[in-house]
């Protein structure tokens, strides 16, 4: 019988087949192979393959794992995988014989060339402790987070989520950044659990400080960071500081020239200038009064002031800007501190006013002058038209302060005086200042305040005083020692004296203005003819008086014609008689001067006898010359050669006012006001009124 005969050789690759022959027996593969069969989380295992083939053919290994591993399958005779869930896997072999051929007829073991095995794998859990990192990153900053498992040191199946560059990662350690500012979370998921971690990405809000410092102060800034409560991740830069970097949520520097600084506060690409005024002072300003308003002034310059003033002094910082709490600093004149002062000049002489931004300010420096003037010219005028009188030779001012005239015045009696006065000081005052000035005297006690007057150059403008009280009204003089002070309303308002006085100055009480206006009446005959009617104050007493002390003596030789000078010394007795007795008509004459000075007056004089003396015995009359009549010598104390004189009045000669009928009498009705004695032996009689000739313009007897 026919067989085939099968030759398998998977030795050698030859097949042979033979028709007729039993078919030859193959040996399937064994599947084998070994690893762990409990392990955690993340851990990757492998799996080694022990698997071979009875008869020396060649196999194929392939690989296969259950629950999610990772890789799922593989070939080889290795094979690593692991597992990101906890539980039972498992895993399995496959293992096939490639090189049994597929053409051997009907033999019952052809195709059964593969064997699998499978084996359980148990796979524990891991947990997610922990996320650790830092609190806080800059912006745009780097920032690594680690974690901690549990057991430790498991890290395969973690993963990372969250940041902006990248947004994910795996295993022990993630690093990432964000590119904007918050609270930001990163998660680390593991096999069994995750955990998040939050973390704050930084960056620079704002800086605060104060608004300005002093040149070679401290100043503090500090940082405000978004989220806030970051800043110990700020770094700091002050060009021109010292310290000119820090770090911290805070930084303190100061700088020693002043002008715009800045200041950086920086985190990560994040950062914030801030700009500081480092302050000096420029210079000052003055505000004197609301006339000026503010005023600029230099360091260095000199301004004068006057005493009892009071200015308001500012501080201009350089740069400009608000000053520092607490600044400036002022000293000298005044003290304090801020941007203004006010300053009451209350002592005179040379002062400074320094302000300073701090100590390492040079600070500005004023020189302030602050002087008291004094009266510089003092004079005399009317208080009501007509009530002051000229004097000869006497011009006003009556006084001065340099090369003083000490001249007086002459006012009509009971009347007020009043002055007007300038004053000086030796430096001009840099701002003009209104002033009240008021006056005294001891004895007269205040004249009225002018509340009109400013200071400002020399000499000032006139003042004008009333006299609260009236001369007296009698005939005499007063003297008066006038102090004067002057006050600032706008300043301390309080009365100053000033640096000198003025007088002594005499002032004259006379009756009226001198008659005839004569340009020649000098305050020596002012004084001469007051002392003459001194205590009187009635025309006819202050005649009287005069009349009775005036020079008795009459004169070898008539005078009446040789001027007013000469007359009114004849009735200062400066002319005395030399040998007889002569003119009565010039010893009336000499009276007529008196009174006239006294603003009494003018008279004309008319006389029984021109020259009683030595005229021959027979004479017994005398003409008039207004009327003619005949007026007789009278007998009078059992003498004939006593005269009458009569004064009189006569408008333009019309009117005559002598005795009719060549009878006189002392008493008679047509005299007013009788005095005696004008001359040792004669009498006279006067009458104020129009004139007919008298010695305003007649020297001479009638």
């Amino acid at each position: 019988m026919n067989k085939k005969v099968l030759i398998y050789c998977c030795g050698l690759g030859i097949i042979a087949c033979v028709t007729g022959v039993a078919y030859a027996t193959c040996s399937p593969p064994v599947a084998r192979f070994s690893g762990p069969s409990s392990i955690y989380c993340g851990d990757e295992v492998t799996f080694r393959s022990s698997s071979y083939d009875p008869d020396g053919c060649s196999i194929r290994e392939s690989w296969s794992a259950s629950g999610e591993a990772c890789p799922e399958a593989g070939v080889g005779r290795r094979f690593t995988t692991k597992w990101c869930s906890p539980g039972e896997k498992s895993v399995t072999l496959r293992v096939t014989d490639d090189d049994r051929p597929c053409c051997c007829g009907t033999a019952p073991d052809c195709y059964d060339k593969t064997r699998s095995r499978t084996r359980s794998v148990y796979v524990q859990p891991v947990d997610v402790v922990s996320v650790n990192s830092e609190d806080a990153v800059c912006i745009s900053c780097d920032i690594e987070f680690t974690v901690t498992t549990s057991p430790s040191g498991k890290y395969g199946c973690i993963e990372w989520s969250g940041g902006d560059s990248p947004t994910g990662g795996s295993g022990y350690s993630y690093t990432t950044k964000w590119n904007e500012a918050g609270m930001k979370t990163v998660t680390a998921e593991g096999c069994n659990n995750s955990v998040q971690k939050q973390v704050a990405v930084v960056e620079v809000d704002s800086i605060s400080s104060d608004d300005t410092v002093c040149v070679g102060c401290d100043i503090t800034f500090t940082a405000i960071t978004n989220p806030p409560g970051y800043g110990n991740l700020v770094t700091w830069s002050a060009p021109g500081g010292s310290p000119a970097t820090g770090t911290g949520p805070s930084f303190t520097t100061k700088w020693n020239t002043a002008g715009m600084k800045t200041v950086t506060a920086t985190c990560g690409y994040s950062s914030i200038n801030k700009y500081v005024p480092v302050m000096e002072v420029s210079h000052m300003k003055v505000y004197p009064n609301d006339y000026y308003g503010w005023c600029t002034i230099y360091g260095g310059s000199t301004i004068t002031v006057l005493k009892g003033a009071k200015y308001t002094f500012k501080a201009i910082p350089s740069p400009s800007g608000a000053w520092p709490s607490g600044s400036p600093q002022w000293s000298g004149l005044a003290s304090g501190t801020g941007e203004t002062i006010d300053v009451s000049f209350t002592s005179s002489g040379t002062h400074t006013l320094t302000a300073k931004c701090s100590s390492a300010d040079k600070g500005k420096t004023v020189t302030i002058k602050v002087m008291v003037p004094q009266p510089d010219e003092v004079y005399f005028v009317d208080y009501s038209p007509g009530e002051e009188h000229d004097i000869y030779n006497v011009v006003d001012p009556v006084w001065k302060r340099v090369n003083n005239p000490d001249d007086p015045a002459s006012y009509t009696k009971n009347k007020h005086i009043r002055i007007r006065a300038k004053f000086w000081a030796p430096d001009t005052l840099t701002y003009s200042t209104q002033v009240h000035v008021d006056v005294s005297d001891v004895e007269w006690g205040l004249f009225t305040e002018d509340t009109s007057e400013t200071f400002w150059g020399w000499p000032s403008e006139s003042t004008f005083h009333n006299s609260n009280g009236l001369l007296s009204d009698i005939i005499g003089s007063t003297t008066l020692n006038l102090t004067w002070g002057y006050k600032v309303p706008s300043g301390t308002n309080q009365w100053i004296t000033m640096a000198s006085n003025s007088g002594p100055h005499k002032v004259y009480a006379v009756f009226g203005a001198p008659e005839c206006g004569f340009s020649n009446y000098t305050k020596s005959n002012v004084d001469e003819a007051v002392g003459k009617a001194s205590g009187e104050s009635t025309e006819s007493s202050i005649a009287s008086k005069a009349n009775d002390t005036v020079g008795d003596d009459v004169y070898s030789g008539c005078i009446c014609g040789d001027g007013f000078q000469k007359n009114f010394d004849a009735a200062m007795d400066r002319y005395p008689l030399s040998g007889n007795k002569g003119m009565c008509c010039c010893r009336a004459e000499g009276l007529d001067c008196v009174l006239n000075v006294l603003g009494i007056g003018p008279y004309t004089h008319d006389y029984v006898n021109e020259h009683p003396e030595p005229n021959p015995q027979n004479v017994y009359y005398h003409d008039c010359p207004i009327c003619g009549v005949r007026v007789w010598r009278k007998y009078w104390d059992s003498f004939w050669n006593n005269w009458e004189g009569v004064v009189k009045a006569g408008g333009s000669g019309s009117t005559c006012y002598a005795p009719a009928n060549g009878a006189i009498s002392i008493d008679e009705g047509t005299y007013s006001e009788i005095n005696s004695k004008i001359a040792i032996d004669c009498g006279y009689y006067w009458q104020k009124g129009p004139l007919f000739t008298d010695i305003c313009t007649h020297y001479g007897p009638p």
